[in-house]
């Protein structure tokens, strides 16, 4: 399949039956297609006509999930009746955060109303924990939770291309900084399990062209390890810290009260 161009999407195949759908520039969705259903992971900011471009890739039954329950992930939930999510991401904070109000403010600069269409769907949400399987007909993608931008933040594991779906939770610009996020010390963990993947999947993240590196993903762990070892404390008052390396292409955003 050649990159097609559909309103405010485009999109690219990455892989057999794997594709990347990039929403006007900003954010990443992706559909993994078996022979018996499909699974589309991330909906975006909600502008655009996500279904109609997901139409055009397959006329399968389609499943949706995210991979963590923030607004440029979730805006375009309500093309479908029912989206899967994970359970610590239902917490009312997220409820916000994954709102098509949220959606609209973060893309007015790049969006206008109009870009947003009314959706047919009050979706819903159906929680999903660790090891949950999605089932698509000789192709598995596997649920793994690695708590760290949110609480519910997933990875999802295609053991047919190896491949593993990333989300926002080790990005090279990591966002440590907002409500619901948990401590650096926590994410570590989450960081550590995915640079294991790493070794056996290509990962895909929820920004930019899509491809992350092994490089990348360590480089970003080192960063989170050298934070913690430098003896930081956890501040009773709230404070954004950038910490980046000297190029600026590795930024963690952190609260001063999250560390450990």
């Amino acid at each position: 399949m050649d990159n097609i161009k559909s309103g405010l999407h485009t999109v690219e195949q990455i892989a057999p039956n794997t594709y990347r759908i990039d929403e006007n520039g900003a954010v990443n969705c992706y559909l993994a297609v078996g022979k018996d259903r499909a699974l589309l992971i991330d909906t975006g900011c909600g502008i655009g006509n996500l279904k109609s471009t997901v139409e055009q890739i397959t006329a399968l039954p389609v499943d949706v999930v995210l991979t963590h329950a923030h607004c440029d992930h979730a805006g375009g939930v309500g093309w479908y009746e029912r989206f899967f999510v994970h359970e610590a991401d239902r917490a009312f904070a997220y409820r916000i955060l994954s709102s098509r109000l949220a959606a609209r403010t973060i893309v007015r600069k790049t969006a206008s109303k109009s870009d947003f269409a009314k959706l047919p769907f009050k979706s819903k949400p159906m929680p999903i924990s660790n090891g949950h399987i999605f089932e698509l007909g000789g192709r598995s993608i596997s649920v793994i939770h690695t708590p760290g931008h949110t609480r519910g933040s997933i990875v999802l594991l295609d053991d047919k291309h190896k491949i593993m779906f990333t989300g926002d939770d080790i990005n090279p610009f990591l966002l440590m900084c907002l409500p619901g996020c948990t401590s650096l010390k926590e994410w570590l963990t989450g960081g550590e399990k995915i640079l294991e993947f790493s070794k056996e999947y290509t990962a895909y993240y929820g920004h930019g062209d899509g491809v992350q590196t092994v490089e990348q993903m360590e480089k970003t762990i080192n960063y989170i390890r050298d934070i913690l070892s430098s003896k930081v404390k956890n501040t009773f008052f709230s404070k954004n810290i950038n910490y980046t390396d000297n190029n600026g292409d590795i930024q963690i955003v952190y609260d001063s009260r999250k560390v450990v």
